[in-house]
């Protein structure tokens, strides 16, 4: 019984942690508010770390994206600023493998 119960909570809190493999999101960044961008942002930041999501032909758009945001999110980024050279035009744009590099801004609070 015990056992169960214990393996219960830990699946549970996994379920409800999200994506970050330490269990806990960072200055309580949210994923849903990661913006990203094209070319550096015109005012100061810091480089977190880099993030990517792998594309392909079957890869559905918005998951590309949305991995992009939990990536950075995971490690308390508010931007994803691109690194690859897939051309914004392109009607597949999402459908490519992107890399990027999630950042914070210098004006943003270090804690919550």
């Amino acid at each position: 019984m015990f056992r169960a119960l214990a393996i219960g909570i830990v699946w549970t809190s996994l379920a409800l942690t999200g994506c970050c493999p330490t269990g806990v999101w960072v200055n309580q960044a949210s994923a849903c508010n990661v913006v990203i961008l094209s070319s550096p942002p015109p005012y100061s930041y810091f480089e977190l770390g880099t993030v990517s999501s792998p594309g392909g032909p079957n890869t559905i758009p918005a998951n590309n994206y949305r991995r992009m945001q939990r990536e950075a999110a995971c490690l308390g980024g508010r931007a994803v600023i691109l690194t690859d050279q897939v051309p914004s035009e392109e009607p597949d744009f999402w459908q490519y493998p992107h890399t990027g590099i999630a950042i914070r801004y210098a004006t943003s609070s270090l804690y919550p």
